[in-house]
């Protein structure tokens, strides 16, 4: 597959994550399971290498939960841009081919961006 084409289902797979994270599985009062997908898929992007501009597409899925979040414009732009670049140049150090360093930096990610957008 052309790396043009993978990109563009890579966009339309962000918005299609967004549209969901921002209705069907938004967090309400009386619903306790509410997975941020839109952080799942930027983690995956971090630890997949094979996969191009990254970069962009984790600006664009950090901009588009910033206009449709009540939080500050640019935190989960600067939140999730900066656990890409941890997770990108830790991907050296780690063999993420197996199942249990993703779940870890799955893990830490999680902890990591909701640290940042509490504080």
């Amino acid at each position: 597959m052309s790396k043009a084409l993978t990109f563009v289902i890579l966009i339309i797979i962000s918005f299609v994550i967004n549209i969901l994270d921002t209705t069907i599985l938004s967090p309400s009062a009386h619903n306790y399971f509410f997975p941020d997908l839109n952080l799942i898929f930027i983690i995956y992007i971090s630890i997949n290498r094979g996969l191009p501009y990254g970069i962009l597409i984790v600006l664009l899925n950090g901009y588009m939960m910033d206009l449709s979040s009540g939080y500050m414009l640019g935190i989960n732009t600067f939140s999730r841009l900066s656990l890409f670049i941890i997770l990108r140049s830790s991907s050296d150090h780690f063999d993420f081919e197996n199942i249990m360093p993703k779940v870890i930096a799955l893990f830490f990610g999680t902890i990591y961006v909701w640290l940042f957008l509490w504080t």
